[in-house]
């Protein structure tokens, strides 16, 4: 089963649509509440509006559940993720709400199998500033702004950009590595 955190933004939709071809069920919630069930499997915190310090029941999640189940974070989830393994949230230079962006990705098994530069989709108006950090790894930053970040240790990953756009042609390709990097599903 799969845990998706609806931070009420309209592309939620797609992440779910993404999700939905691993053919599990998926559990869609916008409030957290008590401990989850033992059947779920990966937790996606997708995307939403508002300041990462503001989510401190998805952080207590994180908090509880990081080193036990994978997490995937879009946008607003990767903010939290990043925000709650210490890194610094800026406000960008220039709002980029629906601009194609161009990124860089390093090797890894979660960029494997795709191109080095990739074309993205942003809706984003903080951003994670790119720093030293012992737990984190950086995929991709742009202009020292952080697009894709790994956990060192556990199988946790963020990504600034919306994978699930139609516009970012390997988006879904970015969280089926995970996915299969992780084992998380025997079968995909």
């Amino acid at each position: 089963m799969i845990l998706l955190i609806d931070n009420y933004d309209s592309f939620t939709f797609n992440v779910y649509d993404i999700l939905r071809t691993f053919r599990r069920k998926i559990l869609i919630v916008s409030k957290i509440k008590g401990k989850l069930s033992k059947k779920i499997k990966l937790i996606c915190i997708g995307p939403g509006t508002g300041n990462p310090k503001d989510y401190k029941k998805i952080k207590n999640l994180i908090s509880r559940y990081y080193k036990k189940i994978p997490i995937l974070g879009i946008c607003l989830g990767h903010q939290i993720i990043c925000s709650f393994f210490g890194l610094k949230i800026t406000k960008v230079k220039k709002i980029q709400h629906g601009l194609l962006t161009k990124i860089k990705l390093k090797r890894d098994e979660i960029t494997n199998n795709i191109p080095r530069k990739i074309l993205v989709n942003q809706y984003n108006s903080l951003a994670i500033k790119e720093s030293k950090n012992k737990d984190i790894k950086f995929l991709s930053t742009r202009k020292k702004e952080v697009m894709i970040i790994k956990h060192k240790k556990f199988p946790i990953i963020g990504i600034q950009f919306h994978p699930d756009s139609f516009i970012c042609k390997y988006g879904r390709k970015i969280i089926i590595n995970f996915i299969k990097k992780n084992e998380i599903f025997k079968k995909i």
